[in-house]
């Protein structure tokens, strides 16, 4: 209660707390912070996932990050714990994003806004991964819900979101989950500051009592000039008062076509700065012609690309 009485006070006067960058953050019983992370499109034949798998780990990848959605859970388990387990052969960690009935989902399951019918869904499709995901707990990461403030997905309140939260962490940790990462949002489109505020209410209910880390995603917006206050606005709101890690999980090739920037740039640079520890690249297909733009309007590839600025 003290903790949420002095973040208040902080979100009121403005002050933010920076914390070190940590390049090797260890938490949890000893399992590695991943530093980058690729988004594996999980749509097509499993055996074209487990080559673009295999790619991100070519790449020098240390986790994947895949969708693992209520509504597909039985017809895609089996391909599931394939994705896993490559993944855990390559050493990397799977970053699991679980998700149930968005707003653009064919609304399989209670609204998110039910309360108690979307809760006891909510737990039954967790018992459910719990039970599939057992032995690989010690190499999973994962992300509750995705852009839980956006009008496209959730647009759901902090204070319902939390709900969801609290009640998740609280049951993988009981389950031997080491790490939960907190929703991705939106967080570089900001101009209004919407996103900060809805940031700021999170941690004043008590955010960090219920999660690992947090995570949101870099798009940017159409004028430039909004995109790395905004960001900055972002982070500082998330580091308010604690020394969490922050990882951007959607980060991809609109934003090195609008602003071109080296991974290598973004670690010691922008990462640094503003304390963001891992980043996941979205999405690369190695067996897709998905090319990427340069500054003089040629095409490359982003799987090529990756790999130079790696």
């Amino acid at each position: 209660m003290f903790g949420k009485i002095i973040d208040f006070f902080k979100s009121i006067f403005g002050i933010k707390q920076k914390w070190p960058y940590k390049k090797d953050y260890e938490h949890g019983k000893g399992t590695s912070l991943p530093k980058f992370g690729v988004t594996i499109h999980c749509g097509g034949p499993a055996n074209l996932v487990i080559t673009d798998i295999i790619a991100a780990k070519n790449l020098k990848a240390d986790s994947i990050r895949i969708t693992i959605d209520a509504e597909s859970f039985d017809s895609h388990k089996s391909n599931w714990l394939k994705y896993v387990d490559t993944a855990k052969q390559g050493n990397m960690t799977t970053l699991c994003l679980l998700t149930m009935s968005a707003k653009n989902s064919q609304q399989k399951y209670p609204s998110i806004n039910s309360g108690k019918q979307f809760d006891d869904a909510w737990n039954s499709y967790l018992d459910d991964f719990i039970d599939t995901f057992k032995h690989y707990k010690l190499n999973i990461i994962i992300q509750v819900l995705n852009e839980v403030n956006s009008s496209n997905f959730w647009d759901v309140s902090p204070t319902r979101y939390m709900e969801i939260l609290k009640m998740t962490y609280v049951k993988l940790k009981e389950k031997g989950f080491i790490n939960i990462i907190m929703s991705g949002l939106v967080g570089s489109t900001d101009p209004d500051g919407y996103i900060t505020s809805y940031v700021r209410e999170l941690v004043i209910l008590g955010l960090w009592q219920y999660t690992d880390a947090f995570c949101f995603h870099w798009y940017l917006g159409n004028d430039k000039k909004y995109t790395w206050a905004a960001i900055k606005n972002v982070a500082d709101a998330i580091h308010m008062g604690c020394n969490k890690p922050t990882l951007i999980t959607e980060f991809g090739n609109s934003q090195i076509a609008q602003q071109p920037i080296t991974f290598d740039h973004f670690y010691k640079t922008f990462g640094k700065e503003y304390s963001i520890n891992s980043m996941y690249w979205y999405c690369m297909r190695v067996h897709d012609e998905f090319a990427l733009l340069n500054e003089d309007g040629s095409k490359r590839s982003i799987y090529n690309y990756i790999q130079q600025s790696r």
